[in-house]
This record gives structure tokens, sequence and C-alpha cells, in this order.
């Protein structure tokens, strides 16, 4: 259990990491249930349709090297934190 708390701090460290490296990430979230490395969920500001989360998407996979991780993209209008919005029928 210890690990998902580490994960949270390095979560809120490298998250200004990749804000400055990808500008259209907003904010990041890996929650407990991915145990932090594998499962990510990046809120990004879509400068243009189609292929955009595409980009940040491998860019992240690009990253992370040793990142088996199901990265998933959501709109800023969603709060990445709350899964039972993100995820309905979850609680």
């Amino acid at each position: 259990m210890e690990d998902c708390w580490m994960g949270q701090a390095i979560e809120r460290i490298f998250l200004p990491i990749m804000k400055r490296q990808f500008p259209e990430i907003v904010d990041m979230h890996m929650p407990f249930e991915g145990v932090f490395h594998n499962l990510m969920i990046v809120s990004i500001k879509k400068s243009y349709p189609g292929v955009h989360a595409r980009k940040v998407m491998n860019a992240i996979w690009g990253l992370v090297r040793r990142c088996s991780a199901s990265v998933s993209l959501s709109s800023i209008r969603i709060s990445i934190r709350a899964m039972s919005k993100l995820l309905p029928g979850t609680h």
C-alpha cells in the first residue's frame, strides 16, 4: 500500500516536468487501482481534432521507458480524480 502513496508523490513531482515538455497536458493521475505504474489518466487541452490525443499518448509512452501502462486521455471538462465520472458504475 505504501507504493501507492509514493506514486502520488512521484505523480506530483513529475507533473511540472511533463507539462514543460508537453504544454497540452493539464493534469495527470495515477490511481491506486493501477498501483501507480499500470494506469495513468491524463487530462489534455485539445488544440486540434483527431490525432492530438494519440500524439500525447505516444509521447508519454516514449518518455517513460519502462511504461507498459494503459494511458487514458480525457477532456479538461471532466475531473480525472473522480473515478465514478470516468468509469460509470464504479463508486
